[in-house]
């Protein structure tokens, strides 16, 4: 599924590009791993980063890994491939972080 849905959704025109990321769990949270009973490899946090159609509501790209900047650099990077035109993807929070001032 994953791959069809990265082959297929190319060329997207979107104005506005909602990204965001969602945490969840593999086998157990992170802090529980080390004392987990027989935790697989690559037990722990998984985020899942997201791009949204803002008017269709199409999932434009996704991408299933954990949550630091080479993630967020490829996942920016991908999505880039996705659209037909340069946009300006932001983070779902952008307006609430920049009236604080980070």
């Amino acid at each position: 599924m994953c791959g069809f849905h990265d082959q297929s959704v190319r060329g997207v025109a979107a104005e506005r590009v909602p990204c965001d990321e969602i945490w969840s769990y593999c086998y157990a949270k992170a802090k529980n791993v080390a004392t987990a009973k027989a935790a697989p490899e690559g037990a722990g946090d998984v985020w899942t980063w997201t791009a949204l159609d803002a008017d269709s509501k199409l999932i434009v790209y996704c991408l299933v890994g954990g949550r630091d900047v080479e993630y967020a650099d490829a996942f920016m990077s991908d999505l880039a491939g996705h659209l037909m035109k340069r946009t300006s993807p932001r983070h779902a929070w952008s307006v609430k972080t920049s009236r604080c001032g980070c």
